[in-house]
């Protein structure tokens, strides 16, 4: 499946005239965001992936999706752009372990992109599959996890 249409809608409707977009290197099954990359840095839109560091900490490295995957991974073992410039997005693309009508994100519980947006601000636009929808039920999120503005999923763009 491409992505790149309901991307396009959710950072239309959610962010628009965004310059720098952060997306993320796919694992584990996650949805792949690799077209809607290169689209947007076609359209010369600084494209960013995420690098994580020691001690939980994340920060986002400027990216150019035509080079293929990054040949560098961080310090969760993912494929980055570490030694990249680093960037502040205007929104950021999630992946969705879990989500929820009411707009709540699980993903692999490390708190990495709560911690980042939390103080600087931006849109958190979510992508996962419909069959992942969850109940709001509060023992299933932290108390530091943000609420998405918006998901895109296989069936289309859901706003909060």
């Amino acid at each position: 499946m491409s992505w790149t249409p309901v991307l396009r809608e959710a950072l239309s409707a959610l962010a628009p005239g965004a310059r720098t977009v952060a997306l993320y290197w796919p694992i584990r099954g996650e949805p792949d965001p690799g077209d809607f990359a290169r689209a947007l840095a076609s359209e010369g839109v600084t494209v960013a992936l995420p690098v994580c560091g020691p001690a939980r900490t994340m920060d986002f490295r400027r990216w150019d999706p035509s080079t293929g995957k990054p040949t560098e991974r961080d310090a969760a073992g993912i494929p980055a752009p570490v030694s990249g410039e680093a960037v502040a997005p205007d929104a950021l693309i999630v992946p969705c372990v879990g989500w929820s009508a009411g707009g709540r994100r699980i993903g692999y519980g490390g708190g990495y992109y709560d911690r980042w947006i939390e103080g600087r601000g931006g849109v958190l636009i979510g992508i996962g599959f419909m069959e992942d929808r969850i109940d709001d039920a509060e023992d299933l999120f932290e108390a530091f996890d943000l609420r998405l503005q918006g998901i895109a999923t296989d069936a289309g763009f859901v706003r909060f």
